[in-house]
């Protein structure tokens, strides 16, 4: 799990191609493909960059981005 990222894929809203999808588009290798479905790579979640590629490659809500630190104020 990342410590200062954390990635949520809605498992029932993803499809093979859409998980593939997600997999090519991450500039990072935050998600893998694995067993017929997309995961998390948990080692390179806090490798986002926050760059919003899954984002789009993905329905709205489907992938959530979090942050798990306070924004600079």
């Amino acid at each position: 799990m990342g410590v200062f990222i954390r990635v949520e894929i809605v498992a029932d809203r993803c499809t093979p191609d859409l998980g593939r999808k997600l997999v090519d588009v991450c500039p990072v290798d935050v998600f893998l493909w694995t067993e017929g479905h997309v995961a998390m790579d948990s080692e390179n979640e806090d490798e986002c960059t926050l760059c919003g590629l899954c984002l789009q490659a993905y329905p709205e809500g489907a992938v959530r981005i979090l942050r798990l630190y306070a924004e600079p104020t």
